[in-house]
């Protein structure tokens, strides 16, 4: 006896979903900074992008939320910016466009305004610079972000 399934829309959508590899948003002025989490990121096997300024990030997270193509699993977001808009605005039109997005704030002063205002916009956690690849890693296993590869050992 032969069995058909019927795959809905839906369903074929989630499971294109599970095979394409996990993708980051990295939004870091600092060259090296950014160099670093891509670095350690397309290690781990997550596809990545990279913009430098608020204007840039908030376009690409645009085009990235579309109902059809759920692109970005995580955000990366540097809270001090060139140019405006700065990191807190960011998250905010980034809570306005997906509020279940996991975002990650990066930060070289922990202890900012921008942090608090950023806390109360909801970010899910904190990396200090300087930086280093193992918090990366945390955060991913923390927000259950699957990797392509192997992780890296501490």
């Amino acid at each position: 006896m032969t069995r058909f399934v019927c795959l809905t829309d839906k369903l074929i959508q989630e499971l294109r979903v599970l095979r394409q590899p996990p993708c980051a948003l990295v939004i870091e002025d600092d060259r090296h900074d950014a160099e670093l989490m891509t670095h350690t990121l397309r290690g781990m096997g997550v596809k990545t992008s990279v913009v430098s300024n608020g204007r840039d990030a908030i376009s690409l997270i645009k085009e990235s939320l579309t109902p059809t193509t759920p692109d970005l699993n995580i955000i990366f977001l540097d809270l001090k910016l060139p140019g405006g808009p700065d990191g807190p605005s960011i998250l905010k039109e980034i809570r306005g466009l997906a509020p279940n997005l996991p975002v990650i704030v990066v930060t070289g002063t922990v202890d900012s305004p921008m942090v608090t205002e950023a806390a109360k916009l909801g970010y899910v956690g904190l990396v200090e610079k300087p930086l280093q690849p193992v918090d990366i890693q945390e955060i991913l296993n923390k927000h259950r972000i699957r990797t392509q590869k192997p992780q890296l050992s501490s």
